[in-house]
């Protein structure tokens, strides 16, 4: 069950993000645990257009009064083998879903693009949230 608590709000390169709060439980694992969830975060300008085939562009920061809305899964990338009743497919599609443990603690992205804790430019991608 997903019962909403809350709505953190963070702040990234590009600028606010609100996700939600979420109690998880799980009664076969005895997990009982508050997470902090951000779904569909933009990783990249979507790769349409006259970008489409080419390598990703880092995305742009949205306006400073606008915060990004990450409470809800965006769309999968365009493939054959996802039944299209159950999602919604597109070529925008570079997103990443966060699941961060609540009272907040540091954490290593792994970047499944280079296969690695490092990101394409060598920085170890690590967040606090």
């Amino acid at each position: 069950m997903r019962h909403v608590f809350s709505q953190p709000v963070v702040t990234v390169e590009q600028g606010q993000i609100v996700g939600d709060t979420v109690h998880f439980e799980n009664d076969y694992l005895d997990i009982q645990k508050d997470i902090d969830v951000f779904l569909g975060i933009p990783y990249a300008e979507p790769p349409i257009d006259e970008r489409r085939f080419s390598a990703p562009l880092p995305k742009v920061p949205w306006s400073e009064d606008e915060t990004y809305n990450a409470t809800y899964i965006r769309d999968i990338c365009v493939q054959t083998i996802a039944d299209p009743k159950l999602f919604t497919q597109s070529e925008d599609c570079l997103h990443l879903n966060v699941y961060a443990p609540n009272p907040k603690v540091s954490f290593t992205v792994y970047d499944r693009m280079s296969g690695s804790l490092k990101g394409r430019n060598g920085v170890t991608l690590k967040a606090i949230l």
